[in-house]
């Protein structure tokens, strides 16, 4: 239940890349269900509970979700479709997927995640 007292049903996992501080993309699990997002080295419950390999994001902290044009990164040789969320406690963190559809879903349910909060 958010704060208006309605009950959160945005949910989304997949596979992701998310750039490291040298600029590498590492695959992870991101995971959005209950007001969280969850970025994991594993897939499906343990990877939800959290743990020592996982990172959980409160959806109240995420000021912005947006696409991030190609020309803002480098790509390694393989494309890859870029998003970035902003938090109130951390730089902007960049993930990124292999196909644009994939990119706008996350968008998508980040941003109805954002009106709810």
């Amino acid at each position: 239940v958010d704060k208006s007292g309605k009950a959160s049903s945005v949910r989304h996992e997949s596979t992701v890349y998310k750039e490291s501080e040298s600029g590498a993309w590492k695959e992870r699990y991101l995971i959005l269900e209950n007001n969280y997002i969850v970025l994991t080295l594993a897939k499906g419950k343990d990877a939800a509970n959290g743990g020592d390999r996982s990172k959980k994001i409160p959806a109240d902290s995420i000021v912005s979700a947006v696409p991030v044009s190609q020309s803002q990164f480098g790509n390694g040789g393989q494309q890859r479709f870029a998003f970035a969320i902003s938090t109130r406690s951390s730089p902007v963190i960049v993930f990124a997927t292999n196909t644009e559809q994939e990119r706008d879903e996350w968008v998508q349910k980040l941003l109805e995640l954002l009106e709810m909060s």
